[in-house]
């Protein structure tokens, strides 16, 4: 049995019947969620998660919440097949920004079965409660939860209508977010409310994330191969790519040297074309495996890779959430994507903070090369977004007050 640490402890011992558990990706949701299950006895519950992760919370149960009938089924199955009769006294929604929608049939379907069935139990998992619809992906949420809320009342107090002109002169009126401080400081109120956000930055005690930066040098070298590549080539679009292939080589003599040093690594790409170079890279190792966009089935993936002793999983950074290889010693950013959602969130694939060992993160650029000025831009968003959140002892004055 993992010790909890304090952010899990904090929610312990405020024991709640109905939250939104808003902690950052890898910070521990599903063992958070399983012991408060323990801590309060429940039986017959209902896990909604996506199709990747039902292995996992089932292996998860388990170990830390046997023999209460827990049944694990994705979103799909509860929308689509789960019996609309079938009682349940508690639920636990993983992923759940995928209900943040009020529109959504799968929002309106869980609202209607659990008001029949008063669920009094309910636990909602997410790492981004505040999606593109902003403050009505937390009123979306709070229905979930059962919180009665007037939807006139709640624009008034967190959005604004805007005049929108259209072709023939016809007005129409759009809802949009305020984006006062006032508001926004309302909001989180709101939100500390219902549960809690809480970022990595925020906990000191979890097991170190080490992130290293791996700068490579136009050599001699790297100058003639890539003299060698585009010789002859004029059209922009070729010559990018010919240098970009030719970076790659370079760089995998950098990378192989860092996978020596692990049983168990995650290799990520930006481009599907990249994806492809490494695959001929890689060639001669055992148990490489790909994920792609286009990987059709996942979870069998999945399956496979996640028990093996040694593994090299190559993946496209566009696949960011949804699963987990929780045994992965190390995660490798070779080619770096503009989304800084998806630089974020690609570490939480392995990196969980009730797991026995720490994941190394190392990120490989190229000096002067075409992913140098990415990864610039990567650190301006990361110090944005860090900018959108109070620190936690004002976060908790703030839900106190």
């Amino acid at each position: 049995m993992f010790t909890p640490y304090e952010h899990q402890e904090e929610f312990a011992k405020r024991n709640p019947k109905k939250y939104l558990v808003g902690f950052d990706t890898s910070l521990g949701k599903t063992y958070t969620s399983l012991s408060w299950v323990v801590k309060n006895d429940l039986r017959d519950i209902l896990v909604i998660t996506l199709k990747t992760l039902q292995d996992q919370w089932r292996d998860e149960v388990e170990e830390h919440a046997p023999g209460r009938n827990i049944q694990v089924v994705s979103k799909e199955f509860f929308r689509d097949k789960w019996p609309k009769d079938k009682h349940i006294n508690a639920l636990i929604i993983d992923e759940a920004h995928w209900v943040a929608s009020k529109t959504s049939g799968l929002h309106k379907k869980v609202v209607r079965y659990l008001a029949k069935h008063k669920v009094e139990y309910r636990l909602l998992l997410t790492a981004t409660p505040i999606l593109a619809s902003g403050s009505m992906n937390i009123y979306a949420l709070a229905t979930v939860l059962g919180y009665k809320l007037s939807l006139p009342k709640w624009r008034e107090v967190f959005q604004h209508q805007v005049p929108i002109y259209i072709a023939g002169g016809r007005k129409i009126m759009d809802w949009q977010d305020k984006t006062d401080p006032a508001t926004e400081a309302r909001l989180l109120k709101y939100i500390w409310k219902i549960g809690t956000m809480i970022k990595k930055e925020d906990v000191f005690d979890i097991p170190p994330q080490v992130t290293r930066l791996h700068w490579i040098e136009y050599s001699d070298e790297l100058r003639e191969k890539i003299k060698e590549e585009v010789d002859g080539e004029v059209e922009a679009i070729v010559l990018w790519t010919k240098i970009h292939r030719a970076e790659q080589s370079v760089k995998m003599a950098h990378v192989t040297d860092l996978m020596k040093k692990y049983d168990r690594i995650m290799l990520v790409v930006k481009y599907t074309s990249d994806l492809e170079i490494y695959k001929e890279l890689l060639a001669g190792y055992e148990n490489l495996y790909v994920m792609s966009g286009k990987t059709k089935d996942r979870g069998d993936l999945l399956k496979e890779v996640i028990d093996k002793p040694k593994y090299i999983f190559l993946v496209n950074s566009a696949i960011s959430e949804g699963y987990e290889l929780p045994h992965t010693e190390a995660v490798i950013f070779i080619t770096l994507d503009f989304s800084f959602k998806n630089f974020y969130q690609m570490p939480g694939r392995a990196f969980r903070v009730n797991k026995p060992s720490p994941t190394d993160i190392h990120i490989v650029v190229t000096r002067g090369g075409s992913d140098e000025n990415v990864y610039k831009s990567l650190k301006d968003k990361k110090s944005f977004s860090a900018k959108m959140f109070i620190k936690k002892k004002e976060r908790r004055e703030q839900s106190r007050s």
